[in-house]
């Protein structure tokens, strides 16, 4: 499944010139709740995952983002969704999938960036995972 979301205004035109960034996360279960990062600086929380790096895969690109942002090894499913996003000055692909968890190192490796924003890493259950993506920003 492919979704495109535009920012107010703007068109697949207007950011026809623009280099796409693609992006992996994974969407993790385990024992009836979800792995979630939280960038506790904006209050914007999502499933943990990056940038693609060059000569990486899509499916290498989830694992290593997801260990490094939450300590948590998975095995990639399968690839759930993706989502375009178009603002007026540049382009996101986040592409998610469906992993499966293997095990918790306790490990992270957090980027300055994602030190400054205080990311926090969270398990919620369905229903507060829901609440969250319905009440407040999310990428």
């Amino acid at each position: 499944m492919i979704i495109d979301i535009f920012d107010a205004n703007v068109t697949r035109e207007d950011v026809k010139g623009f280099a796409n960034t693609t992006a992996c996360r994974g969407i993790i279960e385990k024992d009836g709740k979800y792995l979630v990062v939280n960038l506790a600086k904006f209050d914007i929380t999502t499933f943990p995952g990056g940038r693609l790096e060059k000569n990486e895969t899509l499916e290498e690109c989830c694992v290593r983002e997801v260990l490094e942002e939450t300590g948590v090894m998975c095995k990639v499913v399968r690839k759930q969704v993706s989502i375009n996003e178009f603002f007026i000055d540049s382009h996101w692909t986040n592409v998610y999938f469906l992993c499966e968890f293997v095990e918790d190192t306790g490990i992270t490796n957090f980027t300055d960036e994602e030190k400054d924003l205080q990311m926090k890493i969270e398990w919620r259950t369905l229903d507060e995972l829901l609440e969250t993506f319905e009440n407040n920003m999310t990428l």
